[in-house]
């Protein structure tokens, strides 16, 4: 199943990603626990290579700066949210590109 989801088949990946976009720039009151979720999930994708691009070329990266820069590490829920997106930048350092991208 995992794998399904890296390969984006039925455009699964892709309308998380997008839900996490919209959910990062509206930041509703339930933003930071759906966040919570949808970073979840690509830590779990992000174990197959196919999702590292996927999200790479979709420009996860910047969207996770906004998060980092959004949360408060003194708050318990926001904490972990920054502790999750650097999990997740650490499982995307595999792909290539990414390295380079974070030092820009």
């Amino acid at each position: 199943m995992r794998r399904c989801f890296a390969n984006d088949e039925g455009l699964i990946l892709t309308q998380i990603l997008h839900d996490f976009k919209t959910d990062l720039e509206a930041k509703k009151f339930d933003f930071l626990d759906m966040m919570t979720k949808q970073i979840a999930v690509f830590i779990n994708v992000t174990l197959e290579a196919s999702a590292q691009k996927i999200l790479f070329e979709k420009g996860l990266l910047i969207d996770l700066e906004q998060v980092v820069m959004a949360c408060k590490s003194t708050v318990p829920l926001e904490r972990q949210i920054i502790e999750r997106t650097f999990n997740l930048v650490s499982k995307m350092m595999r792909l290539p590109e990414v390295p380079l991208a974070l030092v820009k």
